[in-house]
């Protein structure tokens, strides 16, 4: 009988239903692609994380949102590792997961510790014509709210001047999905920490992510260029709310946060033998 371990990762201190919930199944071989993804759906939450065990501290790893695989995330990969170390036995104070996006190392202190590759932001910011439709899109006015917008084609940064706008967006899930990139991080600077976001990803299934991991590979360079300091905080702005430490280091972004167990399960229905893996 299959297990399910709901996590929430990236809390906000002493907040333990707050951060992005995912869940987590250890599997003993891959099921096939149409199962984990029907498996995804029935759980309902921002992304699914599949890990298969390779050898001593070292799984392989792949995420499902309700709707598509993906490349990389940042949560669910912090709520397999809690998983894992707290579960499992894993001795020592280092995972590392093999994945679409290469090997992917999180290390245990005291809090939980993922090393990533950065995704900088090299293109211009795009043309004002077409700021305009990003601003609108998300209730922003390009001109009281300074609003500049970057992209490199597969996700979008919205900078604006002010946290206290970031938190009162006036959404247009319409119009965001209507955007060429499928992921847009809109961010500002902050007094009580570095910086703040929400992100948004519409295409993927998700409207609004709840603490978003990925993003800060991007957003971490963006902002150590702004602010001038490779060690930074952030504070997530959704609903749930939730909290990052970070540090730039070279081509890497440690991205720090904890995770609490919230729901420990198991499958009634066994996913393999089901018939799941016809249902698309």
């Amino acid at each position: 009988m299959q297990t399910v371990y709901f996590v929430n990762a990236f809390l906000t201190p002493q907040q333990p239903l707050s951060g992005n919930p995912a869940a987590v199944c250890l599997l003993q071989e891959w099921l096939p692609d149409a199962t984990l993804q029907a498996v995804a759906e029935q759980h309902n939450v921002s992304e699914t994380a599949y890990i298969v065990q390779m050898g001593p501290a070292s799984y392989t790893i792949r995420w499902f949102t309700p709707t598509h695989e993906i490349d990389l995330c940042g949560h669910a990969t912090l709520a397999a590792a809690h998983v894992l170390f707290e579960y499992f036995s894993v001795s020592g104070h280092l995972i590392e997961f093999e994945s679409a996006s290469g090997s992917l190392k999180v290390m245990r202190n005291n809090t939980l510790t993922l090393s990533f590759p950065v995704k900088a932001f090299h293109q211009s910011p795009v043309a004002s014509s077409q700021a305009e439709q990003y601003a609108s899109a998300f209730g922003l006015d390009i001109t009281t709210d300074d609003v500049e917008v970057f992209s490199n084609g597969h996700a979008s940064i919205i900078y604006c001047n002010s946290a206290q706008t970031i938190k009162q967006l006036t959404l247009n899930s319409h119009a965001i999905s209507q955007l060429p990139e499928p992921i847009h991080y809109v961010t500002a600077a902050a007094s009580q920490c570095d910086f703040v976001c929400r992100v948004f990803a519409p295409k993927y299934g998700i409207l609004e992510d709840p603490v978003t991991g990925s993003a800060y590979t991007s957003l971490a360079p963006f902002w150590a260029a702004r602010l001038n300091k490779t060690h930074m905080q952030a504070q997530q702005l959704s609903a749930r709310g939730g909290h990052v430490s970070l540090n730039l280091n070279g081509d890497r972004v440690l991205i720090s946060g904890e995770a609490r167990t919230a729901i420990i399960g198991q499958w009634m229905i066994e996913p393999h033998t089901s018939g799941l893996e016809h249902s698309y």
